[in-house]
């Protein structure tokens, strides 16, 4: 599963290796919390959850 992120992460945003795809995918997390505290909080809750997915299988093998 996690490879499957990673080819996703690499055509999307030319990331080269896992530990960058969860440096990435930790930048967005914390992109999204700070969307959360706005008024934005319906647009960036989808796309926070999903990232937080792939973040999580990230983590599992790293």
């Amino acid at each position: 599963m996690a490879d499957i992120v990673f080819k996703i992460c690499r055509k999307v945003n030319k990331v080269d290796d896992y530990r960058s795809m969860v440096i990435h995918l930790k930048s967005i997390i914390l992109y999204c919390k700070i969307a959360k505290t706005s008024l934005l909080l319906n647009s960036f809750s989808l796309t926070y959850n999903v990232y937080y997915v792939k973040y999580k299988i990230a983590k599992t093998f790293e």
